[in-house]
């Protein structure tokens, strides 16, 4: 079995038990720490990949990098990890972890781009907006780059609706030399 399929199990199987006592949210809030972690320093997925690193000292990174809000049940899933020598997987599972809880939870990641940067009001409503026609909720991530002129470049999974002006532009221009 790969690794991404190993992730996969695992992140099921904890999100079904945290599910049934109500601590899927807590639970994707310390592993988005984790993420977050693991990002921010190197070292952190590489010592839970290192056989030089004792069992304890993975679980104390674990903890840590986790924050304080963490139930006793994630404890108890980074013991498990530790124990079956899968914590080298933890970063991956806390990924499928992820696309699960919003999959369960009617979350879409929609990235918009935009020529200039938007202040919180603009990104409200946009946000609003998008909750409003698709009836779930929106993980709205920013990006700006001016070379799309104006307009804006939205982004899902599935579809990306492109309304830049520099698009606009390149497609007056292939009409007039045809």
């Amino acid at each position: 079995m790969n690794a991404g399929q190993i992730a996969v199990r695992y992140a099921k199987a904890l999100y079904e038990a945290a599910a049934e006592v109500g601590e899927e949210s807590l639970i994707h809030d310390a592993l988005e720490l984790i993420q977050q972690q693991a990002s921010l320093v190197p070292a952190f997925p590489e010592a839970l990949m290192s056989p030089l690193v004792d069992e304890e000292a993975k679980l104390g990174l674990m903890r840590v990098a986790g924050g304080d809000n963490q139930p006793a049940s994630l404890e108890r899933f980074f013991k498990l990890l530790v124990d079956h020598g899968r914590e080298d997987a933890l970063i991956e599972i806390c990924q499928a972890f992820k696309l699960r809880y919003d999959k369960e939870k009617g979350i879409v990641k929609v990235r918009l781009i935009t020529a200039v940067a938007l202040d919180e009001a603009r990104e409200a409503v946009i946000r609003k907006k998008l909750e409003d026609s698709t009836g779930r909720l929106i993980e709205l991530s920013l990006q700006v780059k001016p070379e799309i002129i104006g307009g804006y470049i939205l982004m899902t999974d599935e579809k990306r609706l492109d309304a830049s002006v520099r698009t606009q532009l390149l497609t007056i221009q292939k009409q007039l030399t045809i």
